[in-house]
């Protein structure tokens, strides 16, 4: 192609009843081709990389690689909303409820090493059941604790640095804090 754009489908594993595919949406100008978009055989997405290694891989080389969600509404609750959710089930079709110390969701915060072979974690953002949900006078509540961690210098492993509990107890240095702020 010297330019515009396409969709390229590409076989992926052994044919049987079914042939596995890949797809790639790329666009052309007359000095490159470039992958936009890649759906595989596998059910994942990547945006600006032809080897997704999650559900959604997002790549971006040379510049900040951002996600914009934008709401426009007059309405004063209205806002942008990123959902964590999570079942006590395996099966989506019939959720369960969660139980105590499940986690809810994690943000994680990773780093390439110096000796250029790996991410490495340097911090994370965790969210807990911290106590137990749909208790029988309260089919509806669901107790929660934050916890951040950070890595040390010298450390990919992050450990506990601040927990906030259901009780808004804050611990600094203190996973289970027993006061307004545990230090």
């Amino acid at each position: 192609f010297d330019t515009g754009a396409g969709i390229q489908v590409i076989q992926n594993g052994s044919a049987g009843t079914k042939v596995p595919c890949d797809m790639s949406i790329f666009v052309s100008s007359s000095s490159a081709t470039n992958t936009v978009m890649t759906l595989t055989k596998d059910a994942t997405v990547g945006i600006g990389t032809d080897s997704p290694e999650q559900k959604l891989h997002l790549s971006h080389a040379d510049t900040d690689c951002q996600v914009v969600i934008d709401t426009h509404s007059s309405t004063l609750i209205d806002g942008s909303e990123i959902h964590f959710r999570k079942s006590g089930s395996d099966d989506a079709a019939s959720p369960g409820v969660v139980e105590e110390n499940d986690l809810l969701g994690m943000l994680r915060f990773y780093g390439y090493n110096s000796s250029g072979t790996n991410y490495d974690q340097g911090a994370n953002i965790q969210v807990w059941v911290d106590g137990e949900p749909n208790t029988s006078s309260d089919s509806s509540d669901m107790p929660s604790r934050m916890v951040f961690a950070v890595s040390a210098d010298g450390s990919s492993s992050p450990t506990d640095a601040m927990t906030i509990k259901s009780s808004g107890n804050v611990g600094i240095g203190e996973s289970s804090p027993d006061t307004l702020l545990h230090l």
